[in-house]
């Protein structure tokens, strides 16, 4: 349950960090 949740949160991040390099706006960065 917890691996699967933790390689839920990567593939989140990793999406996310796709995005943030696609548009290249700083204020994505920023949580």
């Amino acid at each position: 349950m917890i691996v699967k949740l933790k390689k839920c949160f990567l593939a989140f991040f990793k999406k996310m960090g796709l995005v943030i390099k696609r548009h290249k706006n700083p204020n994505l960065i920023k949580f």
